[in-house]
C-alpha cells in the first residue's frame, strides 16, 4: 500500500487534467501492483555486484518490460532529490539534452515533464511529453519508501519536434527508492522501465541497448553525478526539506521524537510527524518492445522509420 502526498492549497483540476492526473494514478498502481513479482524467469541483460537487469513479460503491460534493482551509496532523500528534480536531471543525466518542467499542478503530486534524450546505439534521440506523480509507498519489510511513474501525455503547446521521434511511455514503469535498516546512507532503488521508442529497430538489439543503458545508469552515471557538485550540493537537511515539501509532510523540528515515530502521515496536522527521510522499522530488510499497446492512442501509428520525425 502507498499514501499520497497531502493536497494543500490546490488548484482546481479541468476535466481535461482530472482524465490526465487519472491516467498517471493508474500507472502508479500498475506499478506497485507489479514491483514484486517474481522474476525468476525473466532473462537476465547484465549484472555486477551492486544492480542486476533483467527483461521479460508483465500480464497487464503489453510491451517487454525492464527491471533493474540496485544498492545506491546515498540515502534514500539524496536519491529522490537527484533524480525527480527536473532542474538537476538536465545537470547532471547524460541521458537527456532537454529535461524540464513546463508545468506545477500546485497543491497536486504531479507535474508535465518535456524531455528530449540523446542518441544511444541505433535510437537516436526521442522525445517525450510526460506527466510524473510521486507518493511514499509502505513496504512488506515495515520500510516506508519513495515512488514515482511517467506516462506519455498529448499537450497542443508541445508539438511533435523536428529532428527526433516521439516516443511513447504507457502506463506501468516507474521507480521505488527504500530505505536498507541498519546503513542510513545507503538505499536501494528498483525501476520497471516500460517505453515504446518506436522506429524500425529490431527487438534484440534494442533490448541490448536498453539493459546496457540501464547497466550504465547505475554503474557509472549515478555514482558519477552523486560525487559531482551537483550531488555534493545536496546536504541530508536540503534532500530531507525537498522531500518534505514535495510529499506534503510538515517539518518536525523536535529530532528525537521525529526518530522514534515510523509512520508517514499523509495529512499536515497531525500530532506526531516523520522526517523526510524514509524509516526502517523493526523488520529486516527483505522497459521497451514496439508492440502496440492497448494503452496507445489510436490515432498513433505503430512503428516508423528510424530518425524520421512525426
Amino acid at each position: 500500500e502507498g499514501k499520497r502526498p497531502a493536497v494543500i492549497n490546490a488548484e482546481p483540476l479541468s476535466g481535461e487534467w482530472r482524465a490526465r492526473v487519472k491516467l498517471v494514478e493508474t500507472s502508479m498502481e500498475r506499478f506497485l501492483r507489479n514491483i514484486d513479482l517474481d522474476t525468476e524467469l525473466w532473462q537476465e541483460k547484465k549484472k555486477n555486484d551492486i544492480v542486476r537487469v533483467l527483461c521479460g513479460n508483465v500480464p497487464d503491460i503489453n510491451y517487454r518490460v525492464f527491471r533493474a534493482t540496485a544498492t545506491v551509496e546515498a540515502s534514500p532523500s539524496r536519491l529522490f532529490h537527484l533524480i525527480l528534480d527536473a532542474k538537476l536531471t538536465e545537470r547532471w543525466n547524460p541521458s537527456y539534452s532537454q529535461f524540464k518542467t513546463k508545468k506545477k499542478l500546485h497543491g497536486h503530486p504531479f507535474e508535465l515533464i518535456y524531455l528530449r534524450t540523446n542518441p544511444i546505439g541505433p535510437i537516436s534521440a526521442r522525445d517525450q511529453v510526460q506527466l510524473r506523480h510521486w507518493r511514499t509507498v509502505n513496504r512488506p519489510n515495515g520500510t516506508t519508501a519513495y515512488a514515482a511513474t511517467a506516462v506519455t501525455i498529448d499537450w497542443k503547446d508541445i508539438p511533435p519536434q523536428s529532428g527526433c521521434v516521439r516516443a511513447f511511455t504507457p502506463p506501468g514503469g516507474g521507480f521505488i527508492i527504500e530505505p536498507i535498516p541498519g546503513k542510513p546512507d545507503v538505499c536501494r532503488m528498483t525501476n520497471l522501465m516500460v517505453a515504446d521508442v518506436k522506429g524500425w529497430i529490431p527487438r534484440g538489439v534494442l533490448e541490448m541497448t536498453i539493459g546496457g543503458a540501464l547497466f550504465k545508469f547505475y554503474t557509472v552515471d549515478i555514482p558519477k553525478a552523486l560525487a559531482s557538485p551537483v550531488g555534493q550540493d545536496i546536504s541530508q537537511k536540503q534532500a530531507d526539506l525537498y522531500v518534505q515539501t514535495l510529499l506534503g509532510t510538515p517539518r518536525n523540528k523536535n529530532k528525537n521524537k521525529s526518530k522514534s515515530n515510523n509512520t508517514t502521515q499523509n495529512t499536515p496536522n497531525t500530532e506526531n510527524t516523520t522526517r523526510g527521510e524514509p524509516q526502517p522499522r523493526e523488520a529486516p530488510a527483505a522497459t521497451g518492445d514496439t508492440q502496440q499497446p492497448r494503452d496507445q492512442p489510436r490515432d498513433q501509428p505503430r512503428d516508423q522509420p528510424r530518425d524520421q520525425p512525426r
